[in-house]
């Protein structure tokens, strides 16, 4: 295995498994996240480490699999749980519109402590200040010793943005949006047009 950057740079782990760095969630803006999704009824999980937790599971939820995430556990009423695990950030499910009025509620309310994100417009994380997987690239390559330069990274979407801008070469995907691409060095093919594989060739394999 190798070392790595998960659940949006928040924990950073070694290539023995070992956990090298992690961040949480403070308490009092995790509740009131929490509070104002359960009374707009959004569907809401739980990033705890390696487990998702949800209330119950459904098909907003579940969608989480098809990008690879473990899959959700259904735990009860997510009140009851969010003090007794460490909660590395909150994910809200919906429809766009929805979605961007709940952004905006959350941006009001506790907007100046917590890191609001989309990595697409169904979904709302709500992260610790300051968190983002550029933050948690530069944890790792802390630990390894590595500069930035030697990196190569990939991205699509709102939260890949300060990993894109570290990295040596910063590649956005073709079908990531006009902010993401401008953050980035060089434009890709899209996901389904091979377009991690039309960089390496061009960046690492022709060199």
């Amino acid at each position: 295995t190798t070392p790595g950057v998960y659940i949006q740079g928040l924990t950073v782990y070694s290539g023995q498994g070992d956990v090298l760095y992690q961040k949480t969630l403070a308490t009092d803006p995790a509740h009131i996240a929490l509070e104002t999704a359960l009374q707009g009824q959004y569907p809401t999980v739980i990033y705890s480490g390696t487990r998702i937790l949800t209330d119950y599971k459904s098909l907003q939820t579940d969608i989480l699999t098809h990008y690879h995430e473990p899959q959700p556990e259904a735990v009860g009423p997510l009140r009851q749980i969010i003090d007794h695990v460490p909660v590395h950030k909150l994910t809200f499910i919906d429809e766009p519109k929805r979605i961007t009025a709940l952004r905006t509620n959350l941006q009001d309310q506790i907007g100046d402590v917590v890191t609001l994100v989309q990595a697409l417009d169904t979904m709302l994380e709500v992260l610790p200040p300051g968190a983002s997987k550029g933050n948690g690239l530069s944890h790792l390559l802390e630990l390894m010793d590595m500069p930035p330069e030697h990196v190569i990274a990939f991205g699509d979407g709102e939260n890949d943005i300060g990993m894109l801008q570290l990295a040596g070469i910063g590649v956005a995907m073709g079908n990531s949006k006009p902010e993401v691409q401008k953050s980035a060095d060089y434009v890709t093919a899209s996901n389904d047009h091979d377009g991690i594989a039309e960089a390496l060739e061009r960046f690492v394999l022709a060199s």
